[in-house]
Formats: structure tokens, C-alpha cells, sequence
């Protein structure tokens, strides 16, 4: 595990990246087999930065991107990427009421963002953005990067 920067890319899936990049474990402490869910942890414990003194809770976001923001999103959700990729602004496009939905990934608003990003249309190709701050406005979730690489291992859950 070594240094990850923007830009650098992973083929694969979701969890090669998890596996191979977090060492990321099961409750039994076995390799996590066939997770292909968006976010990484699900609950806590959630990741932190062995060096970060405030402690700030972080997940591995895996969105599909997508920098046009007439699309139709993917998976019910619209993800638009600005064009130096700072900013990621997300909406829910889904049919089911945004209180609902809301309520499913509130517990990832607030935490830090570690993001491998597939291109609309792409299935198998992850790019690393960054880390990112996320924040609920009004119905959209606008996630904000400040960092541009990462050390995998400084990672712990």
C-alpha cells in the first residue's frame, strides 16, 4: 500500500479497492468477500486517520460521476463533478420521498469522504479524487475536497 494520488486509477471493483488499498475486514476479521455497496464502513466503527488529532470519522464513497448536471444519474442518485473535480454536488433523482432516503445516509453526512470515482457509464474503471468534507444543503449533499492523495495504511478502522 502505498501513496494514492488524484487521478490514478483502479481497475477492478469496489472490493479489490477495499481489500487491497484498507486491508478492510469483516466482524470475523476475514477479507471482505463480494461487497459491492457505495459507501465503505456502513456503521462504526468508520475509518480514521491514525495522525489526524481531531479524530474525524471518514468512509470510502464509490459513486458514479458524472460532470453533465441534465443527466439522468445513476442508481437514483446524480453526482456532478465540477471541472477540476473539487466539488462533487449530489441530488436523489429516485421516486421514493427525499425524507425517506435522507434517512439511509444521513450517517455519512458530516464524515470525510475517501473517493474512487466511475465515470457515468463506466463499470470497472475507479479514479481517486480525493478526500473530501461533506454537508447537506437544502436537498443536495455538496461534498468539498482537501486532500488530493493518501496513505492507505495511515487508515485504521
Amino acid at each position: 500500500m502505498s501513496r494514492i494520488t488524484k487521478g490514478q486509477q483502479f481497475a477492478g471493483n469496489i472490493v479489490d479497492i477495499l481489500n487491497t488499498q484498507f486491508k478492510s475486514k469483516t466482524a470475523q476479521g476475514k477479507p471482505l468477500e463480494g461487497w459491492q455497496r457505495s459507501s465503505w464502513p456502513q456503521s462504526a466503527p468508520f475509518l480514521i486517520n491514525k495522525h489526524d488529532v481531531r479524530r474525524e470519522e471518514t468512509v470510502v464513497w464509490f459513486p458514479f460521476v458524472t460532470d453533465d448536471p441534465n443527466s439522468q444519474g445513476t442508481a437514483d442518485w446524480l453526482n456532478v463533478v465540477n471541472a477540476d473535480g473539487s466539488i462533487v454536488t449530489t441530488t436523489y433523482v429516485g421516486m421514493s420521498p427525499f425524507w425517506e432516503v435522507f434517512e439511509k445516509v444521513s450517517r455519512f453526512i458530516g464524515k470525510n469522504h475517501i473517493v474512487f470515482a466511475r465515470r457515468a457509464g463506466q463499470r470497472s474503471t475507479f479514479e481517486f479524487l480525493g478526500v473530501y468534507t461533506s454537508a447537506r444543503k437544502d436537498d443536495t449533499f455538496v461534498y468539498r475536497r482537501f486532500a488530493d492523495f493518501i496513505e492507505p495504511s495511515v487508515w485504521n478502522r
